[in-house]
């Protein structure tokens, strides 16, 4: 009798470890999803002989990688500062007719700025 009550007391306790272990992965799974990625600025301005760029403006920003290069996001305004991941970007302002590109490395917990100034085709 005493080794069929052991037996039963062995058992009564896996319900409770499992339960204590699926906790466990759950807080640590709210734990990766509150991990922030470390990011850097980029302060992005458009100019036309020296004056803001209103007009269909469009920055085209992709992150360079070995083979090609990776869509991050496009800007349709003349000024915006955008957060990034640390890396090298190609960085495409396009206006009106007019397109300039610039590689630029964005540094982690620092701001970049990059101004390209275009001049009007007359």
């Amino acid at each position: 009798m005493l080794l069929q009550s052991n037996k039963r007391m062995g058992y009564g306790y896996a319900p409770l470890i499992i339960a204590l272990f699926f906790i466990c992965l759950s807080n640590v799974a709210l734990a990766a999803d509150g991990v922030k990625k470390v990011t850097g600025s980029l302060k992005l301005s458009a100019m036309v002989d020296n004056q803001p760029a209103f007009s269909s403006v469009r920055w085209t920003i992709n992150l360079k990688k070995l083979t090609e290069n990776k869509l991050v996001r496009v800007v349709s305004k003349h000024a915006a500062t955008v957060e990034l991941e640390p890396g090298n970007y190609q960085i495409i302002l396009s206006v009106n007719s007019q397109e300039e590109v610039r590689n630029i490395t964005i540094v982690e917990k620092q701001q970049s700025s990059l101004v390209i100034n275009l001049h009007r085709d007359d």
